[in-house]
């Protein structure tokens, strides 16, 4: 009798970086600071960060995050992508991590610091 596969059900937490978000208890850490946050905050960040570095449509986001395929008023949307940006963005303005990719969707962006001694990674000084 063939086993039915099912689908790995991704952690409730994800770590990135400096930013640790857990979906169930709907909070963030950061550099050891915890925040609660609103639960949908809490499932757009977790749901960015599980498809970290990828950039995810509006109508995608709406899907995961809201349960709807309604996507041509995603107000919604950007209103919690600003109050997460007020809560984990050390300048809002000018993001770090929550990106918005013009004419496309959002994505959360990290890409590890190079290793302590790196030089390929070290760019060259002024001349």
């Amino acid at each position: 009798m063939p086993r039915s596969r099912r689908k790995a059900t991704p952690p409730p937490i994800l770590t990135i970086g400096p930013i640790t978000v857990n979906r169930d208890t709907a909070t963030v850490k950061i550099d050891e600071q915890v925040q609660r946050l609103r639960p949908k905050e809490a499932l757009l960040l977790w749901t960015l960060m599980l498809h970290a570095n990828t950039v995810m449509s509006r109508a995608e986001l709406m899907q995961k995050v809201w349960h709807t395929d309604f996507a041509d008023d995603t107000r919604t949307l950007e209103v919690h992508m600003h109050w997460l940006r007020r809560r984990i963005e050390p300048l809002p303005r000018r993001p770090h991590f929550l990106h918005t990719v013009r004419g496309q969707g959002y994505v959360f962006r990290w890409e590890d610091p190079p290793p302590p001694g790196d030089e390929a990674a070290t760019p060259p000084p002024d001349a």
